[in-house]
Formats: C-alpha cells, structure tokens, sequence
C-alpha cells in the first residue's frame, strides 16, 4: 500500500507507529526504495507479537 502512496521526491518527516514489524518494513522502504533519509523516519513501534511494553 505505501509503495503505491504519491510522495514528494523531496522527503520531510514521516512519522509511523503501530505494529513492529510493519514501521520496520514501511521504514525501509522510505529509506532504501524511495530515498529518504534514515533520520527523516521516526518510528514508534507500539505493540509486537509476543511481547508485552516495548517503552
């Protein structure tokens, strides 16, 4: 779904929360497919399976 998202060739901030492992994937596709910097995506994981209170 992101990869189908029309974003500016010239990244500002993204801000994801949610699951773990979906901020990682969506994270890495900003930053390796699309070419954004690493520090222009903040992430907040808010829940895993299988564990409890990532803060």
């Amino acid at each position: 779904m992101v990869r189908s998202l029309d974003l500016p060739h010239t990244p500002g901030v993204a801000y994801l929360a949610g699951e773990a492992r979906e901020c990682q994937a969506v994270r890495a596709h900003l930053v390796r497919e699309r070419g954004w910097p690493r520090k222009a995506v903040v992430v907040k994981p808010f829940w895993t399976p299988g564990r409890r209170g990532l803060d």
